[in-house]
């Protein structure tokens, strides 16, 4: 499943992706240039990340198609 995840680099996100990604699902993460990574534990590169500071929202919908969640 290909899910869409804000907020990934907090603490509920973060547990959320580890549990995404250990489950097999393809998660791709919004966030802020500064935001950092250090919660994820080892899977920040198992995510597809995109910087939101002037980024069209609507990347991750071109480069994926449809998003399951």
């Amino acid at each position: 499943m290909k899910i869409l995840l804000t907020g990934a680099t907090g603490y509920l996100g973060s547990h959320l992706a580890k549990a995404f990604v250990a489950d097999g699902h393809q998660v791709l993460a919004l966030k802020r240039q500064t935001s950092s990574l250090h919660r994820l534990g080892g899977i920040e590169n198992q995510i597809c990340w995109y910087d939101v500071k002037g980024m069209n929202l609507e990347k991750p919908f071109q480069e994926h198609g449809p998003i399951d969640l």
